[in-house]
């Protein structure tokens, strides 16, 4: 038997990937909006509630999307979870082309990758 503080390669892996985050999917409605800290709370498909840190921009649209079914995605870590895209679920999702986003990584990014490059 293994002393408690040890684990199996098995277990340490299990864990290793159980803290990494992950981006997920989702289609639900917007149950509340939090304006203190901003927080939205979203009930997916499955009727699981997900309570997301968010930005401004993203308080504003859910407002908006508070009565339709929405769709986004969202980064789910061990400790919070973060809303990245969100929209009205009858939308098709839009990616920008290859130009605009070539344009924001060098708009966003410039002075991390002109740093990396040195």
């Amino acid at each position: 038997m293994l002393p408690a503080e040890l684990k199996t390669p098995e277990e340490t892996q299990a864990s290793d990937r159980s803290a990494l985050p992950t981006l997920v999917d989702f289609v639900g409605k917007i149950v509340s909006v939090r304006f203190d800290k901003p927080k939205i709370i979203i009930r997916d498909a499955s009727e699981e509630e997900h309570i997301c840190k968010a930005t401004r921009e993203l308080i504003d649209l859910a407002l908006d999307l508070r009565h339709e079914l929405v769709a986004g995605k969202m980064l789910i870590r061990p400790d919070m979870k973060r809303l990245l895209i969100l929209r009205d679920a009858s939308q098709p999702e839009s990616l920008p082309n290859q130009t605009e986003r070539d344009r924001h990584l060098f708009e966003k990014w410039d002075g991390t990758l002109r740093k990396l490059a040195e």
